[in-house]
């Protein structure tokens, strides 16, 4: 399952550059300016696809945007529901949540800017207990 809503949420929220983290940095200049986004330029090699990985796959199952588990589904979903030219976009920003905020152990929730949709943080879907 695929939450489209999300996803258009997710990609008017990165480009209005209103995706700050909790250093007041927006994610959206890290497209730029933060040095790993050459590392994940070899990963990205077209933008009409979206690669999936571990931290993408996790922090779209918080948000509640995907409901599997299998980073391949993941990719197929995600590149066939998000418009094309906008893989990239959600990749990085997802990936920089996911390494700063969403964190595998210790998620910082309270101080992401995504709390208001995440299923995780909102106890929402399969986060109940």
């Amino acid at each position: 399952m695929v939450r489209q809503d999300k996803i258009t949420y997710l990609i008017t929220f990165f480009q209005n550059n209103s995706d700050v983290n909790h250093n007041q940095t927006p994610l959206h200049s890290w497209l730029t300016d933060y040095s790993y986004t050459k590392n994940l330029s070899k990963i990205i090699s077209n933008e009409d696809i979206f690669s999936g990985n571990v931290i993408n796959n996790r922090v779209l199952n918080r948000l509640g945007v995907i409901t599997t588990s299998d980073i391949k589904k993941t990719e197929s979903l995600m590149s066939e529901f998000t418009p094309f030219t906008k893989h990239k976009l959600l990749f990085v920003n997802i990936q920089k949540l996911g390494l700063e905020l969403c964190t595998a152990f210790t998620p910082n929730c309270r101080l992401c800017s995504l709390n208001v949709i995440c299923d995780f943080y909102n106890e929402k879907n399969q986060w109940t207990a």
